[in-house]
């Protein structure tokens, strides 16, 4: 299977052949009556009107799951979660690499076969240190690693958490999503992050991409696109912006194999990047990423 790559079968999939997907999330991701009983969530009464997210389909892991073909195991996102362990909180749960987040991907006797993960966005928002200080190991080497710091740096327990999911779901699919810009609905010159929390932005990607390849699984590069997500309240993807994160993370699963997602007429391309000698570029609407925009819109 090619990197971030799934294969998928063009014919109908019986129910009992779908592969199984689990989400592990936090407020994004969210919605009353498909989280564990007792989890936080976010997406749920007047917020779900407000937003226009109410039901499974409006949801983007809720089209991502149906656009690859696959059956929802169990969506394990609690809004306000952190990858990091909570400030002023004995345990780890309910943060991202806590054993009990990490074992409740599985349920009924059944594990996933493909885990899409989608954290990292309150951290970043909170201001969590990235590292943990320099220090000395045996032979004076100076290193950054799990063994000097803690689970309250992001690096830290991003590497935990990858190692947790690897060592529990050895043969699954395990898709880190990258953190991505939004725009308000309400006001589209507001956007997030803004330009004081850029860098910090860039630099969590970085490690999620780092610490993804370090421990054998995928970048569900979002980022990547360069397409800002319509969001409502508290930067919450609204209806618009779900369909915008669940196009790009189909796209990133399952490469030319998602051109059922292309725009039936004219794309609208807008160049995102330059390099080896040549342009790439995103449609605006369907989220297609090529070097040659051959139908591209006249302005």
């Amino acid at each position: 299977m090619e990197k971030n790559r799934l294969i998928i079968q063009k014919e109908n999939i019986p129910p009992e052949k779908k592969r199984y997907v689990s989400i592990l999330g936090d407020s994004f991701s969210t919605l009353a009556g498909w989280n564990p009983d007792g989890y936080c969530v976010y997406y749920q009464g007047d917020v779900c009107e407000r937003l226009g997210v109410s039901e499974y389909a409006d949801t983007w892991w809720g089209q991502v799951t149906d656009n690859i073909g696959g059956r929802l195991l169990t969506n394990n996102s609690w809004s306000g979660s952190r990858v990091t362990q909570l400030p002023r909180h004995r345990s780890l749960f309910p943060s991202g690499c806590s054993d009990e987040r990490i074992l409740s991907l599985s349920s009924g006797g059944k594990k996933p076969d493909i885990i899409l993960v989608m954290l990292g966005s309150n951290d970043l928002g909170y201001g969590v240190e990235l590292f943990p200080p320099l220090c000395s190991q045996n032979g004076g080497i100076t290193v950054r690693s799990a063994e000097c710091g803690d689970e309250s740096y992001f690096s830290v327990a991003y590497d935990i958490m990858l190692k947790k999911l690897r060592a529990n779901y050895p043969d699954a699919f395990i898709g880190c999503c990258t953190l991505f810009a939004c725009y308000y609905s309400f006001n589209p010159k507001m956007h997030f992050p803004d330009k004081e929390s850029c860098s910090r932005y860039a630099e969590y990607n970085s490690v999620i991409r780092k610490t993804a390849a370090e421990n054998g699984c995928s970048v569900i590069d979002i980022d990547s696109y360069c397409v800002s997500v319509s969001s409502g309240i508290c930067s919450h993807p609204d209806h618009y912006g779900m369909q915008t994160i669940a196009k790009i993370v189909t796209r990133e699963l399952l490469g030319e194999e998602a051109d059922f997602l292309d725009c039936c007429g004219s794309h609208a391309y807008f160049k995102i990047m330059s390099e080896s000698h040549r342009d790439m570029y995103v449609c605006g609407r369907c989220c297609k990423k090529t070097a040659v925009p051959f139908d591209r819109e006249k302005s």
